[in-house]
C-alpha cells in the first residue's frame, strides 16, 4: 500500500441552442451556437481566446519556464497549490513561478474545507494561476467522514492540468469532483466515485479530457460531466458507470 498524507484540510444568450443528454454515460452536455452580437452568460468562465492561451501554457510547461514543487514530507498539496497561486513560499513548500509543476510522490487525503469559491467548498485552494499536477498514479481524495467539499475548483482566469491523477470521493451539493470555470486539462486521469450535481466534473469554461475516465459518479442532474454552454473536448476517454437524474 502506498503511503497516504493527511493534509488536515477540508470547501448563461442565443436562441440557437443545442442540448445533448447522454443518459447511459452520465454525461450532460448543453452547448449553443453563439452569434457575434451575443454576450457571454454570467459565470461562463474564461473567454475562448484567453482559454486557448492558458491551455497551451499548461500543456507546454517545462522545467525551464516553471517552478517545480515536490509534494513530500512537510510540503503538502494544499501548501504547494497555495505557493503556486501566490508565487510565494507556503508552509514547507518553495515559491511558485510561472506555470507551476506540482509533483506528487504519495497519495493525498483531504479532511477539511480549505477554500470557498463561486459554487461551494473545496478541499484544496481555488486555482487562480496556471498549475500542472503530475500525479504519478497517486490518489487525491476526500477522507471518508470528512465534511462535504469538492476536490478541485478552477476560477475564471485560472488553469489546472492533471496528469496521471486519481480524483476520488468528493462530496458537494454543486459538484463532487472538479468545478471548472477557467481552463481544465486532464490526461491519463481518473475521476471516480464522487457525489454532487453533477458528480464528476462541472465545466463552465474550457475543458480538454484525453485518455481519461470519469466513472462511479452519483449526481443530481448528471453523474459524469455537466457541460454548460461552453467548450468540452473528449479524446480517447470514457464517461461511463455514472448515475444521474438527467
Amino acid at each position: 500500500m502506498r503511503p497516504m498524507t493527511r493534509d488536515g484540510t477540508r470547501r448563461t444568450g442565443s436562441s440557437r441552442r443545442i442540448f445533448f443528454v447522454l443518459l447511459t454515460s452520465g454525461l450532460l452536455m448543453r452547448a449553443h451556437t453563439p452569434v457575434p452580437s451575443e454576450k457571454r452568460p454570467p459565470g461562463a468562465g474564461t473567454p475562448p481566446v484567453v482559454a486557448m492561451a492558458l491551455l497551451a501554457a499548461l500543456l507546454s510547461a517545462s522545467v525551464a519556464s516553471s517552478a517545480v514543487i515536490i509534494v513530500a514530507g512537510d510540503c503538502t498539496l494544499v501548501d504547494a497549490m497555495t505557493a503556486a497561486n501566490t508565487d510565494a513560499p507556503a508552509g514547507s513548500c518553495p515559491a511558485g513561478s510561472g506555470t507551476d509543476r506540482i509533483v506528487l510522490t504519495e497519495d493525498v487525503a483531504l479532511s477539511r474545507v480549505v477554500s470557498t469559491g463561486e459554487d461551494g467548498d473545496s478541499g484544496t485552494p481555488v486555482v487562480t494561476s496556471e498549475i500542472r499536477i503530475e500525479g504519478n498514479g497517486h490518489v487525491v481524495e476526500r477522507l471518508p467522514g470528512s465534511p462535504a467539499f469538492m476536490i478541485f475548483q478552477v476560477a475564471a482566469g485560472g488553469g489546472l492540468s492533471l496528469d496521471s491523477v486519481e480524483v476520488r470521493g468528493g462530496l458537494e451539493s454543486d459538484v463532487g469532483g472538479i468545478l471548472n470555470i477557467g481552463v481544465l486539462a486532464l490526461s491519463n486521469t481518473t475521476v471516480a466515485d464522487n457525489k454532487g450535481g453533477p458528480a464528476g466534473i462541472e465545466n463552465r469554461g474550457t475543458a480538454t479530457i484525453r485518455d481519461s475516465t470519469v466513472t462511479g459518479g452519483d449526481g443530481g442532474n448528471s453523474g459524469g460531466i455537466g457541460n454548460y454552454f461552453v467548450h468540452l473536448t473528449l479524446v480517447n476517454s470514457s464517461v461511463s458507470g455514472n448515475e444521474g437524474s438527467n
